[in-house]
């Protein structure tokens, strides 16, 4: 729902007193998520139609309330009608509302187990898995193998198989509900969130394996006239210098090592192909189109063993947590089939 803010005591905001606008806030903030949706009904014909359209779209609303393909888009008259001034009012409300706190999802979900996201990326989708598990990790890629590390290390928490951090070797590290982790070289530097910052396991293997170039040593690549020199510290970049087919110009190419993926491990099963991890994550911007955008995936454990060749370098690394605290209550109310689908299940 959205709240009322005033400055001081004597502030009065839409006619409302600090104090006033203190206890609407505390009624509204105590009210469950089904009382509020059924307020915020209530209240449609009071918004315009963009204002009703916004609201839809960033709340469970939009489960019964989307009936047009573009719900996402306000149309160009909505646009028009969204900044004008005789809606300034309500317009600063949803915007306050709206850029709160981009984050604020992740607590919300951990403490509720709600569907609040209308799209997730795949370290995302992982955080809602361990929430699922009675977890809290951190948000983004760059935490993730510190604090996998930091539990290991620790010991605190109880449960078998034990917490750990590791660079996996056999199927039996791919424990169901375990993180797996992935690196990979980029041309663009990546942000705070995905950088790929030196971490090692229990037994000292590290971002990169022991790279030493042997004299006589070639460059992968066709275009790369020298090979690939690494510089490490806190975050590992590496550069070469490459030649333009077309134009037979030189230039230094430099790249960055980042967490690109994460995916949770769902189970390892023999299969007629073989061994198969089967994850449960999203699918990456570049897989094929026709790929379903999150749910379940299989793979090789060959190829999750792999670290690819040195120009495609693929390394993971697996974080395990042992099951916390499972919200069964939370998870009965998702899982009801008549909140799901229109016709009534028995």
């Amino acid at each position: 729902m959205l709240s009322v803010k005033a400055s001081g005591p004597k502030t009065r905001r839409n006619g409302l007193t600090a104090l006033q606008a203190e206890e609407l806030n505390y009624e509204i903030n105590s009210m469950s998520t089904d009382e509020a949706l059924k307020s915020l009904e209530s209240m449609k014909s009071t918004f315009p139609a963009w204002a009703w359209k916004e609201i839809v779209k960033l709340t469970p609303l939009r489960v019964n309330h989307v009936t047009d393909p573009n719900w996402e888009k306000l149309t160009p008259e909505e646009e028009t009608a969204r900044y004008s001034q005789a809606y300034n009012d309500i317009r600063n409300v949803l915007d306050a509302w709206e850029n709160y706190d981009s984050s604020a999802w992740r607590e919300e979900h951990g403490r509720t187990h709600e569907l609040i996201v209308s799209r997730a990326v795949c370290n995302e989708t992982a955080e809602h898995c361990q929430h699922l598990r009675g977890h809290l990790p951190p948000g983004g890629l760059t935490p993730k193998p510190k604090w996998y590390f930091n539990n290991e290390t620790e010991g605190k928490l109880t449960g078998e198989p034990r917490p750990f951090y590791t660079k996996p070797i056999t199927e039996k590290d791919y424990v169901p509900g375990a993180s797996i982790l992935w690196l990979r070289f980029v041309d663009k530097e990546p942000n705070a969130w995905q950088i790929a910052k030196e971490v090692k396991t229990k037994s000292g293997v590290g971002l990169l394996p022991n790279m030493e170039k042997k004299k006589g040593d070639k460059p992968d690549s066709k275009a790369a006239t020298t090979p690939w020199e690494y510089q490490k510290g806190e975050t590992v970049t590496r550069s070469r210098t490459v030649v333009d087919p077309a134009t037979k110009a030189k230039t230094q190419q430099r790249q960055w090592l980042r967490w690109i993926h994460e995916a949770t491990v769902a189970e390892v099963a023999e299969t007629a192909d073989g061994t198969m991890v089967i994850t449960y994550e999203t699918a990456l911007p570049d897989d094929d189109k026709g790929t379903s955008s999150v749910g379940t995936f299989k793979m090789p454990l060959s190829w999750h063993l792999d670290d690819g060749p040195e120009d495609t370098y693929n390394r993971s690394f697996i974080g395990f947590v042992p099951e916390g605290q499972v919200p069964t209550e939370h998870l009965k109310s998702m899982l009801d089939w008549n909140r799901i689908l229109r016709k009534k299940v028995v």
